[in-house]
């Protein structure tokens, strides 16, 4: 009996979550640093942090819609960081993959 409540429950959490993003008009975005040096990652313009080399952030929330992604390369450059902004598109409820450099 404790089970089938566990599941009911469960199930009402999980398809909750998901409302939440169809009402929402929200995604995900799992951004990945492929680098060995930490990256400085922008969304949109805004500073979302630092991206430790080889490490990743998982289900990122985003409005769904196209979204600028910009990284800078915070040390071990020898001239110039690497400096980038690449476009991204988010689908409503959907997770997008999005790695550098």
């Amino acid at each position: 009996m404790k089970k089938i409540v566990f599941l009911m429950i469960l199930i009402s959490f999980l398809s909750s979550c998901k409302k939440n993003c169809e009402t929402s008009n929200l995604g995900y975005i799992d951004i990945v640093n492929n680098s060995s040096y930490p990256y400085t990652v922008y969304i949109d313009g805004k500073i979302e942090g630092v991206l430790d080399g080889h490490k990743y952030w998982n289900d990122h929330e985003v409005f769904s819609g196209d979204h600028s992604i910009r990284y800078v390369q915070n040390s071990g450059y020898i001239l110039y960081a690497t400096d980038r902004t690449e476009s991204v598109n988010v689908v409503q409820c959907g997770n997008t993959s999005f790695s550098f450099p």
